[in-house]
């Protein structure tokens, strides 16, 4: 009786070291855990807050319209602005660089820091050409910098952004599988002993799921929306910024489903699409998919998202779980790039992208394609005596004329100072002058009783060439010709080429 007594005296001891060091490990590794994610998390939210202020000090509202607005205006309050601008988005780069970046993410960097200081020198430039009293379109021309590789620098650090996101989840997953894997041998050795040994299993239990909550508060602090859905759809975990980014009330809180956040002619698609994905144990991560998906939030507005998805089992349920981040910064600042700002529609980069767009779908489907270029007469007249205020009144008008006067599928661009340009798909070479005339005829009524009266001369072309790699050169170069011969013969008529 001693000896078993002894054994089971021993046993018991052993099993409680055995405990207690288990859970002085769970314990440590825990805080482990923790620790590491703080960090790793505090570092993505720097790094996407210096993003921030990159995009804010440079993009809408910051350098890039204080600069045109300069050019356009000659006001001294723009070019003021322009020089904060520049001084927040240096902010910017030096808190980005302050971070442990890897090679890409600092070649990235610096090459937007190029771009920016290519801008802010050209700026310099601009300052001496209206101290001189230059043109605007000739400081327009000798001003112009290619951002497309700032643009795209940009939108790949905010992808390798999300990816330290979904590197959160991945390393939450492999701390947890640890700390899990030390239970899981604990629980073969000390299984079968009496309910004291379960009781401080369950408590150490306890402990676990008390980490991971800890651990889920700090998921609801990363910098990006996280929403987690089950089979049916219905929302059944969501972070912080998930809530901010959807304006979901607290009334609303667990009662939602996927489709609610989704504009209404999307859902029933999108219904059956996660039916099919939740089946198919798929990964979609934001680089992949290769377009922008559309959100909506619970007040309505519709904003434009990028969303990396992934499907996996838990209690033999299928759910989601969706990484969203909203891009309206972005896009606007890809749309003031190819916006004029006086007037609102394509400038010349935004019509090129657009031309090229046009003519590859006309080969594609052997579908007609014509090409207007209107200019307005005398236009120089218009600055000289009226000052350049009124021409810019003049041009913002004109704008507004032809877009009011086109199709939906055509495209209106400012070209160059007073050159417009209409791409318009799909119609002849005499529907397209028929076009041409009847926005001739409206340019001359609308500005009739103005001071001064407004006239244009228009060019238009067909695309016959059969060759698209000289295409686009040959039909601008026919439409210009016979624009020129609308000038020529005495201006205010149509000339087709």
């Amino acid at each position: 009786m001693k000896a078993k007594f002894l054994i089971i005296t021993l046993f018991f001891l052993a099993t409680i070291i055995f405990i207690t060091w288990m859970w002085g490990a769970l314990e440590k590794r825990t805080l482990e855990v923790n620790q590491e994610w703080s960090e790793y998390s505090k570092r993505v939210v720097m790094e996407s807050q210096a993003l921030s202020k990159i995009v804010d000090g440079f993009g809408y509202g910051g350098f890039i319209h204080d600069f045109k607005n300069y050019i356009l205006r000659r006001d001294d309050k723009y070019r003021n602005l322009a020089h904060n601008s520049i001084k927040r988005t240096y902010e910017g780069i030096d808190e980005y660089i302050a971070l442990d970046l890897n090679e890409r993410n600092e070649k990235q960097i610096m090459s937007f820091q190029r771009t920016a200081e290519i801008y802010f020198e050209q700026l310099k430039i601009a300052e001496q050409l209206i101290k001189k009293d230059s043109s605007t379109s000739m400081i327009d021309d000798l001003v112009k910098v290619d951002d497309r590789l700032a643009i795209k620098a940009l939108n790949d650090l905010f992808s390798a952004s999300q990816k330290h996101s979904d590197k959160i989840n991945d390393f939450s997953k492999v701390k947890i599988n640890e700390i899990a894997q030390i239970y899981r041998y604990g629980f073969i050795y000390i299984i079968g002993v009496v309910i004291f040994i379960g009781l401080i299993l369950l408590y150490i239990v306890y402990l676990i799921n008390r980490r991971s909550e800890e651990n889920q508060i700090l998921l609801k602090l990363a910098p990006d929306a996280i929403i987690v859905s089950n089979h049916l759809g219905e929302i059944i975990n969501i972070n912080n910024k998930a809530i901010e980014l959807f304006k979901i009330p607290l009334t609303q809180r667990g009662t939602l489903s996927i489709e609610d956040l989704l504009p209404d002619s999307l859902r029933e698609t999108h219904k059956k699409y996660r039916e099919e994905f939740l089946r198919s144990d798929r990964e979609v991560a934001m680089d992949d998919r290769g377009k922008h998906f559309l959100a909506r939030k619970l007040n309505g507005e519709i904003i434009p998202v990028d969303i990396s998805i992934s499907a996996y089992e838990t209690g033999r349920q299928k759910k989601s779980i969706a990484i969203i981040r909203d891009i309206s910064e972005i896009q606007r600042l890809e749309e003031e790039v190819h916006t004029d700002s006086l007037t609102n529609i394509l400038n010349r980069k935004g019509c090129e992208e657009a031309f090229d767009k046009a003519l590859s779908r006309s080969y594609r489907y052997s579908t007609p394609l014509c090409l207007l270029m209107l200019d307005i007469d005398y236009f120089k007249k218009v600055n000289d005596q009226y000052g350049h205020q009124k021409g810019d009144e003049v041009l913002s008008k004109l704008s507004q004329i032809l877009v009011s006067n086109v199709r939906d599928s055509d495209v209106v661009c400012r070209w160059g100072g007073e050159e417009f340009l209409i791409i318009t798909p799909e119609i002849n070479l005499q529907e397209a002058k028929s076009l041409a005339e009847k926005i001739r005829l409206k340019v001359e009524g609308s500005f009739l009783n103005d001071s001064p009266s407004i006239t244009a001369s228009l060019g238009v072309a067909q695309l016959v060439e059969k060759d698209p790699e000289n295409a686009k050169t040959n039909l601008i170069e026919r439409t210009d010709k016979a624009l020129y011969e609308s000038k020529n013969n005495g201006r205010n008529q149509v000339t087709s080429g």
